[in-house]
């Protein structure tokens, strides 16, 4: 029945705050015929390269959509530029099942929109498609073309790499601050490759902007999360082990504990800022119930002390500036600790072991510092033992303030 209501009480949440995630905000786009049209850009900070984009003339406007078609660069002001590309590019797999045994990279003719790094005399640009990073380069009233980075497969089946990007960044950008060297032992990697073009137009005297200072920035939170907790405890003897035993089923029904955590999120860059890893070690006070085992004539005290260790992911919903709604799954991996046990008055102790669950949860943030937060432990075995069979869940209610 609570998980009913829990995934009833998501639903409903997800559904009413759809709306809210439609942010317009001031951009533009440049259409085939070199017409600067200023609108509202629907920023979904998108992580993956896009093949279209939604914008609005105005705040009431329609909502419409424009593509490779029809534009040849579109931005979101002081966030982000995209410009159409027209040429080869160089699909060629990392994988090593895949791998070609190619040395040269193999080029496709496509249309795409390339996210601009640095733009300058020398610009750098960056695509993505899932798992597939590539860069491109383009100078000054010269055409784009990809900066090649290449895995490939010799015939005694190394896996090597082309790294002919380095050659090309060596004839081109040429200036007496930049060195063989600093180019010889460049990754391909977008902050060192930045930081090269960056160095470059510093040198040549050219104007420039480091889209990676603007936007989205991934950020790193601490927040203290205390909390009380109901858990509830059951214990199934299934089966007899000795002809004295019989078969039984005990609820030690919930129990009130306190919870005491320290979360360490970090939020991706990308879509917004909606998306976030998060761990939080997180200390349980006692669990202590006794019952009588009235097939044995015998009481039962369980004693669980724990320390839990959930690892998930969330999603956040922003309501307005100031407020937002989170779901969030994860896999919590569960330490007994101290003299975790079922401590029978006559017959042999049943030890807690480590365990682990799936976890849920929907919360509400304030101001990006405060925050409540529900939550459902499904349940989990507290033991293998044969015959026995011991189920553990909870249902919490998290405070949470960000420490910073």
């Amino acid at each position: 029945m609570k998980i009913r209501f829990l995934a009833l009480l998501f639903a409903s949440i997800l559904s009413s705050t759809c709306f809210a995630q439609i942010r317009f905000e001031k951009g533009y786009f440049i259409n085939n015929s070199g017409e600067t049209v200023s609108c509202l850009i629907k920023n979904v900070a998108w992580r993956n390269n896009p093949t279209q984009f939604q914008y609005k003339l105005s705040e009431e406007g329609q909502i419409q959509t424009a593509d490779l078609e029809s534009i040849k660069e579109f931005g979101v002001l002081d966030e982000s530029k995209y410009v159409k590309f027209v040429g080869g590019i160089d699909r060629s797999s990392e994988s090593l099942s895949d791998m070609s045994s190619d040395y040269e990279p193999s080029f496709n003719n496509e249309e795409l929109f390339l996210k601009v790094v640095i733009d300058g005399k020398a610009s750098l640009y960056e695509y993505r498609d899932g798992n597939l990073t590539r860069y491109f380069f383009g100078m000054q009233n010269s055409e784009i073309s990809q900066l090649v980075y290449k895995s490939y497969l010799t015939a005694d089946k190394r896996a090597l790499k082309n790294k002919q990007y380095k050659k090309q960044l060596q004839d081109d950008l040429k200036c007496e601050s930049i060195s063989l060297n600093t180019i010889s032992e460049l990754e391909y990697d977008k902050k060192e490759l930045a930081k090269l073009f960056i160095d470059y137009n510093t040198c040549a005297n050219s104007e420039l902007t480091d889209f990676m200072k603007k936007g989205n920035k991934g950020t790193l939170n601490f927040i203290i999360k205390p909390g009380i907790q109901r858990a509830s405890i059951s214990l199934e003897r299934t089966g007899q082990y000795h002809s004295a035993t019989q078969p039984y089923k005990l609820n030690f029904g919930g129990q009130q504990r306190f919870s005491f955590g320290v979360e360490m999120e970090y939020v991706f860059p990308f879509n917004k800022n909606k998306w976030s890893f998060f761990i939080e070690p997180t200390y349980l006070s006692p669990y202590k119930v006794e019952k009588e085992v009235e097939v044995d004539n015998e009481s039962l005290e369980v004693k669980y002390s724990s320390i839990d260790l959930p690892v998930g992911i969330r999603h956040y919903f922003f309501l307005n500036d100031k407020s937002k709604i989170s779901v969030d799954v994860s896999y919590v991996m569960n330490f007994a600790v101290g003299n975790s046990l079922f401590d029978y008055e006559r017959s042999e102790d049943l030890s807690i072991k480590r365990g682990a669950n799936s976890m849920v949860g929907l919360g509400y943030i304030y101001s990006n510092k405060y925050s409540i937060e529900v939550r459902h432990g499904f349940k989990r075995q507290l033991f293998n033992y044969s015959f026995y069979d011991s189920k553990y869940k909870t249902t919490s209610i998290v405070f949470g303030y960000k420490i910073f």
